[in-house]
């Protein structure tokens, strides 16, 4: 069977860690290439960026060398983002385009969210925020060390999620899964505008639970990855997987 590259987006505030779950989990078929953004993991001590398109130069610097290769891209709320910027520079340069995009926890770019501007809250109104979304671990939101270490990145990356401008697109031909959770804040008039992105299938998902429902429904996220890859994008000519 054809092997094909997943690489994974983080979310805001995540680094590539968060996906070390769907490493375990994944076929073998499929590699998990989780990346990292400057200023968390293993480039900790790199400055952070506070626009997505800067992170899009970076993550394409990354993935560069492996684009000949056949690949997917997942990302989860500003990850998603990222996916859907990074396949447009793609398909810009002309370069071997991705399979798939698989995005979760995130509507429409299009859309005008009624947003906070959680960058600029105080550090009180940030935890309690950060709590209430869930994701993040008691551990790190009650221990100042930790506070003090996570906090500059999760601002520089809400910074960078406000900050967005929606452009017009020349529409991608690539399929999208969109996935969300049953009890986000994102209704389906904010999701199903994904459709105007690109000509090719968007198909829409639920799974239970908030905006970190990745968290608990990683197998079941990464079986409908591995469904739409091998079954519908990589048929060979005899319609054969």
């Amino acid at each position: 069977m054809l092997r094909i590259n997943l690489f994974c987006l983080p979310f805001a505030g995540g680094s590539k860690t968060a996906y070390y779950r769907f490493t375990e989990l994944a076929p073998e078929a499929l590699t998990i290439i989780p990346l990292e953004l400057p200023g968390r993991g293993i480039r900790y001590s790199e400055p952070l960026l506070t626009d997505l398109h800067v992170m899009v130069e970076d993550i394409m610097a990354q993935i560069r060398p492996r684009l000949s290769q056949p690949y997917a891209l997942y990302g989860h709320s500003m990850g998603a983002l990222l996916c859907y910027l990074l396949a447009k520079r793609i398909t810009q340069e002309k370069l071997n385009a991705p399979l798939h995009l698989f995005l979760t926890g995130k509507g429409a770019p299009s859309i005008l969210f009624s947003r906070k501007v959680r960058h600029r809250m105080s550090q009180e109104e940030l935890v309690a925020d950060l709590q209430q979304m869930g994701g993040m671990p008691d551990i790190v939101l009650k221990d100042h060390k930790l506070l003090d270490l996570f906090l500059p990145i999760i601002r520089a990356d809400f910074q960078a999620v406000e900050s967005f401008r929606y452009e017009e697109p020349a529409r991608l031909d690539i399929p999208f899964t969109v996935i969300t959770g049953s009890e986000e804040s994102i209704t389906d008039e904010k999701i199903k505008p994904w459709q105007l992105e690109t000509f090719a299938t968007v198909t829409f998902r639920k799974l239970p639970g908030g905006h970190f429902f990745i968290f608990n429904y990683g197998r079941e996220i990464l079986e409908m990855i591995t469904h739409a890859l091998y079954t519908y994008a990589l048929k060979d000519e005899n319609g054969a997987i």
